[in-house]
């Protein structure tokens, strides 16, 4: 909800990026996915949030072993758009 802004909850990526961890911790799957795009897409940026697409990737690796179906697609089109791919 805070990644994107819902009803009375404003968009806040930082509340965002925090929730992700979070759930990353309790294992939630998309959680690895969502918090890896605003890493490596650097859509935080301007509420404070760095890009860094090295640990983005990291978070769609560590979601690509876990089988998250998701992750593959994120990958895919991060790289089919980018002129290099974040390295392995």
């Amino acid at each position: 909800m805070h990644e994107k802004g819902m009803g009375l909850i404003k968009q806040d990526y930082k509340i965002a990026v925090q929730y992700y961890e979070k759930a990353i911790k309790h294992e939630v799957m998309d959680a690895y996915c969502n918090l890896g795009s605003i890493f490596v897409l650097g859509t935080g940026m301007e509420q404070g949030v760095p890009r860094n697409v090295e640990r983005g990737a990291d978070f769609w690796l560590l979601a690509l072993m876990k089988a998250v179906a998701s992750a593959l697609i994120h990958w895919a089109l991060y790289t089919e758009k980018a002129s290099s791919s974040p390295k392995i």
